[in-house]
């Protein structure tokens, strides 16, 4: 199964945020839909319930519905309706190949009996496969290997120290251990995301991402263990970036109200008609 690239997904949002119109409520669900991706193991489409995504986020459901339109007509995800008590939303995230980003051609999750074994889908999407859980792996593969030994002339079934070798190679790796970063690393890596050109004071909102996730050994609002921290600062340096716009705008709109209250065009005739700047 093709994982999503996170990565790329930030970029190509931040790219499209301009010409798509996409607003700051736009940027905080789509960072949820990632973050839950990543806590279902990159399932990807994954079942997600209205309900769920209104509680994490905090927005209502007229809210997401409008988000959510906005990100699927701009090619960032494609979503699918549940039937109410009976089936639930199904959201999909696109992938990323040497020829940019692209959409499976299937978006509904399909059960055992729809596909056949060994069928291929049109397109690019992924095979489907019997999800098996690691003992029963692990089971069929000694299986298989006691039936090559029995046909073996050399030897029958294998030995003890076989089974075990081959239960000790099925164990799923371990992840390599989290190392907390230090503010350099933190500067650094702002840097290298411009975030000196993307942020009016990028050092300062460095400072306080470290010292928000430092402050608590690097959890989540979760409550989750924090295992790439450089996603939460590119996800950090987005929403502060978006805020700031957001002000700007907010600013100059100000601006322009209160001039036009102050009647400062040199033409302006006041209620005495005395031409000129009051």
């Amino acid at each position: 199964m093709s994982k999503p690239c996170i990565f790329g997904l930030l970029r190509l949002f931040w790219q499209k945020s301009v010409d798509c119109g996409f607003r700051p409520v736009d940027g905080h669900f789509y960072s949820f839909l990632l973050d839950y991706c990543n806590s279902v193991q990159w399932e990807n489409p994954f079942p997600l319930s209205t309900r769920l995504a209104e509680r994490k986020t905090g927005l209502t459901r007229k809210t997401i519905a409008e988000v959510r339109k906005r990100l699927q007509d701009a090619d960032m995800l494609r979503f699918s309706e549940g039937e109410k008590n009976s089936s639930t939303p199904i959201y999909q995230l696109p992938l990323k190949n040497e020829n940019g980003f692209w959409f499976p051609t299937e978006t509904k999750m399909e059960t055992k009996k729809e596909t056949k074994k060994g069928e291929n889908r049109d397109g690019w999407f992924p095979t489907e496969t019997k999800m098996e859980t690691k003992k029963e792996t692990i089971l069929k593969n000694i299986k298989n290997t006691k039936k090559k030994k029995t046909t073996s002339k050399k030897s029958g079934s294998p030995s003890i120290f076989e089974e075990s070798e081959l239960i000790q190679n099925n164990k799923p790796k371990k992840s390599p251990e989290f190392r907390a970063p230090t503010i350099d690393d933190v500067y650094n890596f702002f840097r290298t995301q411009d975030a000196d050109k993307r942020l009016k004071d990028w050092k300062r909102s460095a400072t306080i991402y470290f010292t928000n996730y430092d402050s608590v050994g690097w959890i989540d609002k979760f409550g989750r263990k924090i295992t790439n921290w450089q996603a939460k600062a590119i996800e950090w340096i987005f929403k502060d970036e978006m805020s700031e716009q957001k002000q700007r705008v907010k600013n100059e709109s100000n601006e322009d109200r209160f001039s036009r209250r102050r009647g400062t065009d040199p033409t302006a005739v006041g209620r005495k008609e005395i031409k000129g700047t009051f």
